[in-house]
């Protein structure tokens, strides 16, 4: 049986979830069209999702990404993971539906993935944003510049390595996350600080300082996490697919 440890207060876990075990592919279970596993975990919502990617990697990937996070869920919650009920809010963020189940809202996640990797971001506290991006050479970066980074961010990411890049990106789209708004608020509204500690969000109800905490180190990818709030911790967990197939 699953179980997560205990969220305290002012602690983050970030889980880490495999989307591809270095042990060998998921079991058939896990693919969507199988009707096993998946069928059973996701809603219909993200069955039917997860069955429209093309290729079955992208189908697997999806599917593993969304059971795992509805175990953990579940898990703080209390409940199964089928019996999560997610709603999403206005601007397309994915929330608890604690009315639904008619729980105190306790719980605040956000999940990213890239490639064969997903992180999902849970706090008790307050809305919380996570990215992680797979670090890759960009050739089309300066097009991309112009959309996305100010000018002051532009000049200092003119001969910035792909790493760096990615690292700027990620805090971008972590602060997008995280006020809820996600692409309805241009990245040309977040100033990124040159140290990567915090970033300033120029919401339409007036503008907001996120504090950024950079997760976990690879040169694979790149990842960071938005916080309305300073936090003590970020408890980096790896989600145990052994203990559910």
């Amino acid at each position: 049986m699953f179980l997560s440890p205990p969220l305290s207060p002012n602690i983050v876990h970030l889980w880490r979830i495999d989307l591809e075990p270095s042990d060998g592919p998921f079991p058939d279970c896990l693919v969507p069209e199988n009707d096993l596993l998946a069928r059973e975990v996701l809603s219909d919502e993200e069955f039917a999702k997860a069955s429209r990617f093309v290729s079955q990697p992208l189908r697997l990937r999806y599917a593993a990404a969304h059971v795992a996070m509805r175990f953990i869920l579940g898990s703080y919650l209390e409940q199964p993971a089928a019996e999560v009920v997610l709603a999403v809010e206005k601007m397309g963020r994915p929330i608890v539906d604690f009315a639904a189940m008619q729980l105190a809202p306790s719980l605040f996640f956000n999940l990213s993935h890239t490639e064969d990797i997903a992180l999902l971001a849970v706090g008790s506290q307050n809305p919380l944003g996570v990215d992680i991006e797979a670090i890759r050479e960009m050739k089309s970066r300066p097009g991309i510049d112009r959309q996305v980074y100010t000018e002051t961010e532009r000049q200092r990411l003119l001969d910035a390595n792909d790493s760096l890049w990615f690292d700027h990106w990620t805090a971008k789209e972590a602060v997008l996350k995280a006020t809820g708004y996600g692409f309805y608020l241009s990245p040309l509204q977040i100033e990124i600080d040159p140290t990567l500690r915090f970033a300033v969000a120029n919401e339409k109800s007036g503008a907001s300082r996120w504090l950024l905490h950079r997760c976990p180190p690879s040169s694979r990818w790149s990842a960071t996490l938005a916080t309305s709030s300073p936090i003590e911790a970020i408890d980096q967990l790896e989600f145990p697919w052994q203990q559910i197939l």
